[in-house]
């Protein structure tokens, strides 16, 4: 709230108070429905997750192709049964939901799975390699670190103790830049994977996109960090169990891109 207000007073738009903001707010959302109503049925993918406001739970859905707001529910806890409820009311108002992808919150699935038996569920690409891609960070600051120390290396040979001394600390530093240059290569292709259509514009099938996955998380596994088989180890088999039952679906994916 303090942001909204110094932004409103930058552009000098009246009234712009914590208090006054914080009221209008109020009204506005006591006068909204918290979930929107359909004349008809409407056929969905759901997109949710939950937020949190003072340590309170925010349940969320929206739609994926517009990402609409279908509903914005304050909970009392994030379990189960409370979002089966939320699933349950979602299709009280006609909304028809043919899957839902989202983290891997036990509730947040379960609940899901009890409303909607025969949709599918996905864990979402964000959710699914976020470890991968924050290692991917972690290697690049180590990469950057690398290269300046071997360019003081570079830099400082006559203090070395002998050439190989020099070599195996240059080796050093070239692996740590090696690590980082693999995995960010994997990672791109791995995100180009599970776009909807290739960078040729053809449309992915199942069987490619299964293919593909199978042999990155495999060039991901033999990069040598000792990290990288650890985050793996969690959800890599997992992944690989559902890309060979085929539960990869092309369409929920081009809605995640």
């Amino acid at each position: 709230m303090p942001s909204m207000t110094s932004i409103l007073q930058y552009f000098q738009y009246q009234p712009n108070s914590v208090g006054y903001l914080s009221e209008r707010f109020q009204h506005y959302g006591a006068a909204l429905p918290s979930t929107l109503a359909m004349a008809a049925h409407k056929v969905v993918l759901y997109l949710s997750d939950e937020i949190f406001a003072r340590h309170q739970p925010i349940l969320v859905t929206i739609e994926a192709q517009s990402t609409a707001m279908l509903k914005m529910q304050l909970a009392s806890d994030r379990s189960a049964e409370t979002w089966k409820a939320h699933f349950d009311d979602l299709g009280a108002h006609r909304f028809d939901s043919i899957g839902m992808a989202s983290d891997r919150g036990r509730g947040l699935v379960a609940g899901y799975h009890a409303a909607c038996q025969d949709a599918r569920w996905v864990c979402d690409r964000f959710h699914e390699f976020q470890d991968l891609f924050d290692r991917r960070r972690q290697l690049e600051r180590k990469a950057y670190a690398a290269l300046a120390k071997e360019d003081e290396a570079a830099h400082t040979f006559h203090r070395a103790q002998s050439e190989a001394h020099l070599h195996k600390r240059l080796q050093h530093y070239e692996h740590a830049i090696a690590r980082y240059d693999q995995l960010d290569l994997m990672l791109h292709l791995l995100r180009d994977a599970l776009h909807l259509c290739s960078p040729f514009g053809r449309l992915r099938t199942v069987a490619g996109v299964r293919a593909e996955l199978m042999v990155l998380l495999s060039l991901i596994e033999e990069i040598d960090d000792a990290v990288l088989p650890k985050l793996l180890s969690p959800y890599g088999q997992k992944t690989r169990t559902r890309l060979d039952r085929g539960s990869y679906d092309p369409a929920i994916a081009g809605s995640l891109s």
